[in-house]
């Protein structure tokens, strides 16, 4: 990577540098050493556990509505008018079981998570949505979980405690008398890369930068 080249060829000349020089470059390596552990520290490869989501810790359900639906847009309208903060114009992802293991996505962030049904293809009652690394959606507030004609016919979530990167696990919907139909990501906003992916850029940066003036010198 470059930070580890430009670091090495830095280092490489301590040996052939005088005290005063050599001292300045320890300090540059411990330097180097602090940045790179807080980069890692703030990366988006170190992540908190994963949120479970299952019936019993919904906000809404569809027994809340009384003869809305089953028809999506009757649900929403609900929402609309009934929960605060919902807003069915900003549906940022969706994942649809369509018979496969794996979800068809859509919206503006379906290339940023996969949702993976699980425990009977075509017939799930379980699910993880996961984060597939880069951007990735910031101050998001609900979860919507569908099913078909059974009772309750839907279930609301407040995931905004959720930070856009930790898996969401679904689990028990329906088991035996009904299926997951989709899963979808309502409010927040598409973010840019994490403060640790910036940092470990500009760390690999400057230290082909500082080999570069060493040489130089």
């Amino acid at each position: 990577m470059a930070y580890q080249s430009g670091m090495i060829l830095a280092l490489k000349q301590l040996g052939n540098q005088g005290p005063d020089r050599r001292t300045k470059a320890k300090t540059m390596k411990k330097a180097f050493q602090a940045a790179f552990l807080t980069a890692i520290l703030l990366s988006p490869w170190v992540q908190a556990d994963p949120i479970g989501l299952s019936p019993g810790d919904e906000s809404y359900n569809g027994t809340d509505c009384g003869l809305c639906g089953p028809g999506l847009n009757d649900i929403l309208n609900w929402l609309d008018a009934n929960v605060a903060g919902f807003d069915s114009s900003n549906e940022l992802y969706k994942s649809n079981e369509d018979g496969d293991a794996i979800g068809s996505d859509s919206g503006p962030a379906a290339s940023l998570y996969t949702t993976e049904f699980m425990n009977s293809v075509g017939d799930p009652s379980d699910g993880t949505i996961t984060w597939n690394g880069g951007d990735k959606i910031s101050g998001a507030e609900w979860l919507l979980v569908k099913d078909g004609n059974n009772s309750p016919i839907w279930y609301l979530f407040d995931i905004s405690a959720w930070d856009g990167m930790m898996d969401i696990l679904l689990t028990d919907f329906w088991p035996g008398s009904g299926a997951i139909s989709h899963a979808s990501i309502w409010g927040g906003e598409i973010a840019v890369p994490e403060p640790g992916t910036l940092a470990l850029l500009s760390l690999g940066l400057l230290g082909v930068g500082m080999a570069r003036r060493r040489r130089q010198i």
